[in-house]
This record gives structure tokens, sequence and C-alpha cells, in this order.
């Protein structure tokens, strides 16, 4: 009433110098004003110029508010009745940033308040009939300290009255992304009921991507505590992922609809279904928990599909993976952002030449560490599981590695590389430990240290084999025909920089048993091997002498060796996790 007022007794007077003392006092922050003048009547007429409201203390700007030009009509009735109704707005080239300080207080609340008391905006008496804007801008500075800018090329927001649902329509950018948006909304009678869910229609469309969002909110205005249903359509993810800085993203189709919400910090999206290039996905959760002040974000999610045809996704033939770790640097990010927390599993998976059942993945990023909680599939019959973790160093990283293969049949793996044959078969058990570090992955793999322990039971091998390695006389003057059973094959490897042995090297047969080691060189591929029978396990025809293989390993070549000649013998040292599959090998 007060201001409705001098609005009468002060016509076409120049009204900053007044109202910008009033206003700052009203905001608890600076506010100016280079000019403001009023047009009375029924209707009255505002036109603001250069308008600047200050940020709060430890902002990252000056002002949290800039607005060059604004007009505005005012309906002076209700003014009078102590209920503010704003016929039309106008502004150009308004700039707006919203942040958050230390103690999570958001620039845009009142001076009193740490949080708001309830959702802003919702104590009703204030109505907009038309509002306009052009080449504006709304910053948001997250608390982990990103910027998110959305530009407002045109934009409005209209309502024929207190009660008719609020419709929009905006132009503009996100970031650096075209995006198109609009939108029906409740009405401004039922934004004034505080405890009355508001409505919330909204669809956005970027390119050929599409989001709309049905929902209902608690604080609207915040666009916070709000719930509903979520629809995403992108028909070429890689285009949409390159506008948010993502190179070489999957050239693919994405579709997805789940529930999502906000409430605080918090943005969720769970129980959601779709399709990752035409095949069945979905994603039980996705999470995003906005940082404290000077932290990263965190996400949480987990996915599954049906089929995952990587070749497809990311757009290359089916076959064996090329070489590109030669240049791959080794990084790890001391500061991740955001830092993540993945569980993705897939009942098919396709990669290259490789298909894999029930594949799952758990994966976590975390600040100076990248840590494979698990990595498991089904290969050619053989289940792999896989663990390793990589933490950063000043150049480069360290990492650790298991690897765990249970149930694979020789026959079966030895097709995968294209050999024809071999000279036995059973159910193969591996398991190995990987050491490396370097600024590169062709670097690391140079380098690596590792160690497997490879063992078979129950298998079968050629009766010929058992004869050569004992030197058994019958094997001048003829080829053993058949197999014999194998009761167990055991084979302890270590390598290191690319170079390493085999010991021992075991096979156990029902007609006899084998023993030797080797040394090999995958650099040059070269490699020498010796072994021997146990003399009171073969034939009394059988000399027991060493049999010696050397060479390359294209073209080695086979001799007697001399006896106790066993390259590299000695048991290798394990630890405690290898030293029990030995132990189970029963070899």
């Amino acid at each position: 009433m007060v201001l409705g007022a001098l609005v009468l007794a002060l016509p076409g007077i120049e009204l900053a110098p007044y109202a910008q003392g009033w206003l700052s006092a009203q905001a608890g922050r600076r506010v100016s004003l280079a000019s403001l003048r009023v047009t009375p009547g029924l209707t009255t007429r505002l036109e603001l110029r250069d308008a600047r409201l200050a940020n709060i203390p430890g902002g990252t700007r000056a002002e949290m508010l800039h607005v060059p030009h604004l007009r505005a009509a005012l309906a002076l009735m209700p003014l009078l009745q102590g209920r503010l109704e704003l016929r039309e707005v106008e502004a150009e080239g308004a700039s707006l940033l919203l942040e958050r300080d230390e103690e999570r207080r958001g620039n845009w609340q009142g001076p009193r308040q740490t949080r708001p008391a309830g959702p802003s905006g919702r104590d009703g008496g204030w109505f907009v009939g038309l509002l306009r804007l052009a080449g504006s801008e709304i910053i948001l500075r997250t608390s982990s300290g990103n910027t998110l800018t959305i530009g407002l090329e045109q934009a409005e927001v209209l309502a024929a009255s207190p009660a008719a649902p609020v419709r929009l329509h905006a132009r503009g950018r996100y970031n650096a992304l075209p995006v198109a948006l609009q939108g029906e909304l409740g009405s401004f009678d039922t934004l004034a009921q505080a405890r009355r869910p508001f409505p919330m229609h909204l669809r956005a469309q970027s390119r050929q991507t599409q989001l709309m969002l049905e929902a209902t909110a608690a604080d609207p205005l915040n666009f916070d505590h709000w719930q509903g249903r979520l629809e995403a359509r992108a028909p070429d993810l890689a285009a949409l992922l390159r506008d948010f800085g993502v190179e070489d993203g999957p050239a693919t189709t994405l579709e997805l609809t789940g529930q999502a919400s906000r409430a605080g910090d918090v943005w969720t999206l769970a129980q959601a279904s779709g399709a990752l290039a035409g095949e069945a996905l979905s994603v039980p959760l996705l999470r995003l928990t906005e940082g404290l002040p000077g932290t990263a974000d965190s996400v949480a999610a987990e996915v599954d599909a049906t089929k995952l045809d990587l070749n497809r996704i990311l757009g290359r033939p089916a076959g064996p993976v090329p070489d590109r770790d030669a240049d791959t640097p080794l990084r790890v990010d001391p500061n991740p952002d955001p830092r993540l927390q993945v569980r993705a599993s897939a009942t098919e998976l396709l990669y290259g030449e490789w298909r894999a059942q029930q594949a799952a993945l758990r994966l976590e990023v975390a600040p100076g560490r990248i840590t494979l909680e698990q990595a498991a599939g089904t290969i050619a019959g053989a289940r792999l599981q896989a663990a390793a973790e990589a933490r950063a160093l000043p150049e480069g990283a360290a990492v650790e590695a298991s690897l765990t293969m249970a149930n694979a049949r020789l026959d079966t793996l030895r097709q995968l590389p294209g050999i024809r044959s071999l000279p036995l078969d059973g159910a193969v058990q591996a398991q190995a430990s990987l050491s490396m570090r370097g600024a590169t992955v062709r670097q690391a793999l140079r380098g690596a240290y590792g160690t497997t322990v490879l063992s078979m039971r129950d298998g079968t091998i050629d009766r010929a084999v058992i004869e050569a390695a004992s030197t058994d006389l019958r094997a001048l003057f003829r080829t053993a025909p058949g197999r014999t059973r194998l009761r167990c094959a055991l084979a302890v490897l270590v390598v290191r920089e690319g170079r390493g042995r085999v010991a021992p090297l075991r096979l156990r047969a029902d007609t006899g048993t084998v023993g030797g080691s080797a040394l090999f060189d995958l650099n040059r591929r070269q490699f020498e091997l010796a072994v021997r029978s146990q003399r009171d396990s073969t034939d009394f025809l059988a000399l027991d002498l060493p049999v010696r293989v050397y060479g390359s390993f294209a073209a080695p070549s086979v001799g007697l060796g001399e006896r106790g000649d066993i390259p590299g013998d000695g048991a290798i040292p394990l630890p405690d996790s290898l030293r029990e599959a030995v132990r189970r090998s029963g070899c």
C-alpha cells in the first residue's frame, strides 16, 4: 500500500535514488539502479535500466543479477490490496548467477536464512501474466565448482489468469548445446498452495535428442523436491556426447524411460528401461549426488543389458581387436569429477571376435585410484573372473591385477587363436597375478611382472607324446595309437619384461609321468624346453633320457639333452593364493 501511494504521489519522477535503498534493505544486499522511471495509472508502467544485485560474500563474481533493461506493467489495484500482479515483464541482456556458499546457503535465499524455511515462492500473493526474456543467461555453479550456462535467446512464460495453467516456450543453449524447451505448469493459484503438489509437464529437444518430464514438485521455483516420469530418446548418442565434450562416443541409439526425482543434492533415475542400439536395456539406478563445496560430484549406476554388441555400438567390424596400446596413456586422475561407482551386466557381450555370456562388471573411480572390483564372463565355456586396481603415480600409474579361469576345455580354448589341434585335452584351470607400471599401456606391459598357474585334471593325452618324452624305444618304429588318461597336468609360468620361465612343468598319465621346465622370450619369440620322464612311471623299454626342444616358436629343433639338463629348473616362488592353486591341482 505504501508503495502504491508513492507511485500515485510521484508521477513521472525518477525513483532510482529512493528505490535502491529500500530494495537493498529488503534483499539484505546492495541493489543499485541507474534509472527507475514510473508512469502511473491503473496499469502502472515501470522502466528500469542497469539494475544490479550484489552476490553473497565469497561468491565467484561480484553480482548475482544484472539487468541492463527491463520494462514492466503493474496492476495498481491488486497492489493496494497487498498482491503483486505483473501483467507484462520484458527484459533484455539479463544475467543471473545461482550458486551456494561454503555453508550450502544459496545466493537466492533471504538474508536471515541459512536454508529456506519452506518451498520458495509458495506463499502466494503474486502473479505474472507474461514474462518475456531476450538475449539473457542463467549461470548455475554446482557445489563442486562446475559451471552450467543456460543461454536464453528467446523465452516466454504466459498465464491468462492466476487460475490458468502456465505455459512456457524457450529457445537457447545449454552450455554450447542448442535447446528448445516448451511445457505446461500448474497455475499461480496452485503454486500458492504449499501442501499441494505442483504439476510440471516439460519437453526439451536438442537437435534429434528429446527429453520429456511429467512430474510434481514441492519446491518448483528451485526445481527441487520433485518426482515423476522421465523419457529420453537419443537417435545419435555420439553427437550428443560430443556436445558435452566426449569425443569418439558410441555411434548408436539410446531410449530410456524411468522414474526420476530430485531431493536437495541428490538426482535419481530409477527403475528405467529402454534400448541401446536396439537391444533391451534396464537401469535399476542412476544417481548423481552433488558434492560439497570444493569436492567432486559422485555418480552411482546400475545397468543391465540383454545383448551388448560393442562392435556395433563402437562402429567397428567384428574380428581381432587392432593393437592401439602403443600411445595410450596410462593415467589415473588424482581428483576425478565425478567419482563413479558402476555395476553393469550383460547376458551376451560381443567385442572383436570374442563372445561372452553372463558378463558382469563392478568398477569404482576414486581420487588417485581406479578399482575393478569384478569383471566376469563365460567365454568358450570357460568362466573368467578378474580384479584389478590402478593407482596414480607422478608419471603414469601402477596396476595390480588377478585373473581366474575355471571349467575351460582345452580343445575349445585352442580354437580361439586358430590352433588346429593339440595332443591333449581336458578341463583347464588357471590363476594369474600381474603387476605393472608405466606412463603408457605399452610401456607398462613391456615391464610387466606376472605369475600364472595352469592345471588340468582328468583329461587325455596322445600316447605318442608320453613315449617321445620318455624316449621309449618303440617310438623309433611306430607311432603309438590313441590316447591315454591324463590324470593331471601342471605348469607354473613367470614372465617379466617379455621373458620368463616355466617351472615346474608336469604331466601325469596312466602310461607315465613327465616333468620339466622351460625358458622363453616373447619379444624374440624364442624358447628352450627340456622334459624327462620319471623312471618308475614308464615302461621297461623307456630310456627316460632328457628331451630338449629349442629355437623359434615357428620352427623349433628337437634333440636329446643330458641327464639333469633342465633349463631354469627350480620351483618359482609363489604368493599364497597361487600356492593354493598348485595344491589343488593334485599334480
